[in-house]
Order: structure tokens, then sequence, then C-alpha cells
């Protein structure tokens, strides 16, 4: 090869800036021949392929296919769709019943064996790991499993049918994992203090790994659970009078005769036609001072949510930010933004920046943000700015503009404008507008205006205010144009 660069060289007769490049790489050649000849490259290549060789047999070996940033990045409800004989969940609990509730009774009415493993509300082992979560509150991880409990009371109660297929039971002892199994497939998690399990990294395991490997992770997870399963203390769940009672005896389990499931939406709207805001006024009141009502409120907008009811559910959750007790439901407003209802973005934020938890509201501002809502943009902009961190604005009203949100877009070319970037604003408004989006094309038209090609941009106004558009017939009403 060097010796064709220089015949090539010769050939064209090369002087100058020409033949100097040309020398150059007859230069980085030579290097380069010289390199493999020594063999230096491949031995290179060869240590790092036979470490990652090493890497990937060992993790063949421990039947671990795969790994996940965090828990909630796994569509849960698909995976457990995917089930033919076997579910097993153990956790502190589920936290996903909005998303798993029904699946887990359909693949249950399919002949599939579920069993699901929470730890009891009024455990010892509870409390620390409410205390690993937050040391300031405690009991929290208790309340949240006592509601989870009453949230699979209430499924019972819809679906009695299953109750021989669909086992939960609730262990007394320090939790050792969390994980999601379906037949041969399980996904993995340690319960690390300070992280909510769903915001932690897994593993997905597939089979038993390397048969002569007494300890692979499949092994150890499924010995683990069945052992769990089995011990004494690890008792079966009802509800008595809203609190959760265990019992050794399984008959007894999810024993719902005679329990009233009173819906505290119906009541409201009742309450408002009887009575107008007075009436509601005092439902919401009567609900305030009964702690037990306000959990059946929490409970309903679970269930409204587990039956894919959102419209409803937001009236719930507005009621409980009415009589500021949203608090209660923090739990569930989680996991239905973890299931996608963006809808409780702003409840779930505006909750979580009370408390002064900036770095959760941060987490469910971005995912808002994602969704195109723009009250999340809105708040994470401004969360943003008082922090400093005004280098990151830019990117999120990107974020916004993609995900769809008209507003975002003003504010990305506003920003734009005031930073002496006016061209590129332009162009995200014509690539806007050329992709449908009529919105971008009335900001367009303004600019127009404003830079002196009024009849141009007057002439559009007029053509779309003639199909209907009342945007256009607004703007043009601004500009006091007939």
């Amino acid at each position: 090869m060097d010796e064709s660069i220089t015949r090539l060289a010769h050939l064209l007769e090369s002087k100058g800036a020409l033949r100097a490049e040309i020398e150059r790489q007859r230069t980085e050649v030579s290097e380069l021949t010289r390199f493999l000849k020594d063999g230096a490259l491949d031995e290179k290549l060869l240590n790092a392929a036979a470490t990652a060789n090493g890497y990937l047999r060992d993790f063949a070996r421990m039947g671990i296919v795969g790994s996940h940033p965090t828990l909630s990045e796994i569509d849960l409800s698909e995976e457990m769709r995917g089930a033919k004989d076997s579910i097993r969940i153990t956790a502190s609990w589920t936290g996903c019943l909005i998303s798993l509730g029904e699946i887990l009774v359909e693949k249950a009415r399919s002949g599939c064996d579920v069993r699901i493993l929470i730890l009891r509300h009024n455990s010892e082992f509870a409390r620390l790991r409410g205390q690993e979560l937050d040391p300031v509150a405690e009991h929290a991880a208790s309340r949240q499993i006592a509601t989870e409990i009453c949230e699979f009371n209430r499924l019972f109660r819809h679906h009695p049918d299953v109750k021989s297929q669909l086992q939960v039971k609730a262990f007394d002892a320090r939790p050792s994992m969390c994980m999601f199994a379906r037949d041969d497939t399980r996904v993995i998690g340690s319960l690390w203090p300070g992280i909510n399990a769903m915001d932690a990294p897994v593993l997905r395991v597939v089979g038993d790994g390397d048969p002569a490997l007494m300890r692979s992770l499949g092994r150890i997870a499924d010995k683990e659970f069945e052992r769990i399963w089995n011990d004494e203390k690890t008792l079966y769940i009802t509800v008595v009078d809203g609190e959760p009672q265990y019992t050794e005896m399984p008959e007894m389990a999810w024993s719902v005769d005679g329990q009233h499931f009173a819906s505290v939406l119906e009541d409201l709207e009742r309450a408002t036609q009887e009575g107008g805001d007075l009436g509601r006024s005092h439902a919401l009141s009567a609900i305030k001072s009964n702690p037990d009502r306000v959990q059946v409120t929490v409970l309903e907008l679970h269930e409204r949510l587990r039956s894919n009811d959102p419209t409803e559910a937001v009236k719930i959750a507005d009621a409980l930010e009415e009589i500021d007790e949203l608090h209660a439901a923090e739990v569930v407003l989680r996991e239905a933004v973890n299931c996608g209802y963006v809808q409780f973005v702003e409840h779930l934020a505006r909750l979580q920046l009370k408390a002064g938890n900036d770095e959760d509201a941060e987490r469910t501002l971005r995912r808002g943000v994602s969704a195109g809502n723009y009250f999340a943009i809105f708040r994470l902009v401004k969360l943003l700015g008082s922090t400093g961190r005004y280098h990151e604005v830019e990117r999120v009203l990107r974020d916004g503009v993609q995900a769809g949100s008209i507003d975002a877009l003003r504010n990305l070319v506003d920003l734009l404008d005031r930073s002496g970037r006016s061209p590129e604003a332009d162009r995200i408004l014509e690539q806007k507008y050329a992709e449908g989006i009529r919105a971008a094309g009335h900001l367009l038209t303004i600019r127009e205006y404003n830079n002196g090609n009024q009849d141009r941009s007057l002439g559009k106004l007029r053509e779309w205010a003639q199909e209907g558009d009342d945007t256009a017939q607004g703007i043009l009403q601004k500009l006091e144009v007939p």
C-alpha cells in the first residue's frame, strides 16, 4: 500500500499541498502497517474479546439475559400477559395494581397459577422498610401496604370467582428481593435504602442457567419465593371494617360477604344535585372529618383507575385536593402516573412540591413533559430556574415541542428570539407548519406581518378565517384588519 501511494505521487507529478497531503497519508499508512505487523492491535482485540466473552459466559451461566435501569421502564402489564402457567410476584407491595389488577384476574381465569407475596402492613419489617425509604415517615410503607390490601379486597369483591387461582399472602420477614415472574422469566431487583423498588435497576433472568451450577440466580429466586410462601408466619389476608386482618385459613381470605362499598363520587354528585355548591361543600366536609371515609375515597380512586375510568378518577382526585387530603392518595397517584395516566401529573407534582420533595417532583414533571403536558413543562421550567439550571430550560421546551405542546412551541420561539436565534425559530415554525400544525402557521404569519410582509400574512390569515379558523379570525381582529 505504501508503494502504491509512492507510484501515485510520481504518476501525478504532485507538488505543493497535494504532494504534502499524499506524504502525510503515506506516513499514517506506514504506522498502521507497522502496528498490525507488531501484533499489538490483534493482542488488544483478543484481550477485549476474551474479557467480554468471559462476562457474557458468566451471565449465561447465571441465566441473566439483560438488565433495565429501572423497574418502572418495563411494561409489566405486557410482561404478565405473556404468562402461560404461572405468575409469581414478591415485593414490599406491588405498586402496580392499576395496570395489573384486571390482567391478573384474566390470567387466573385462564388457568394460570397466580401467587403474590407482600409484607404484612403491621410488621416490624414494614416499619423498617418505611424508615429506609423516608426516615421522617417510617410508617408510610405500612399505610401504603394497608391501602394496597384494601385495593386487593375491592378487586376480589368484583371477581370473587378467582380467589382460588389468584392467591395473595402476607409475609413477616425482611424482604430479600423484589420479583415479577412469569413462567421461567423473572425480573429481579434489590430493595435499596432511599429508593423505591420501581425506581431501582433490575435484572432479567430466564431459565435455570447452567445445569452444573447449583446456585444460578433463577434457582435462588424461585427457592426463596417458595420458602417465604410456605413459611408458617406467611398468612392469608382479609379485610374487616376497612382494616387488614391475617388468617391461617385460606377459605377466610378476602371474605367480602356483607361488606358495603359505597361510592364517594356518587354521594358527592347526589349532594350537589340536591343542595348545589353548599350541598357539595357539606359532603366534602363530612369526608374530611372522617379518616375512614378519606381512605374509602382513595380506594375508589384506585378502583376507577383500575377499571380504566380516568375521567371519574380525576373528579375524585380533585375532591381530595379540595379538602387538602390529596396526600392520602400519593401512592395511587404515583402508580397512575407510572401507568401512563398523565392527567394526574399535575395532582402528584403539586403534592410533591408542596411537601418540598423537589427531586420526586422533577421526575414526575419530566414524565409530563414527555407527554406534552403544559403544566408539567411550565412547572419544570420554573423549578429549573429556581435551582439555577437555566441551561436545561431549552431542552425541556424542545422535548415539549416534540411531544406536541403548542405552548412549549411558543415559549421556545420566544426563548430563541431573546437569545438572538430568530432564524432558527423560523425554521422550527416552518417545519412544524409543514407537519400540519396550524398553530405554527399562525405564529409564522404574525412574524411575517411584524417583519413587513403584511400582504402575504394577511392573505393567509383571511384564507384560514374563511375556512372557519377561529384563531386566524382572532388574530385579524387583534391586528384591526377587516
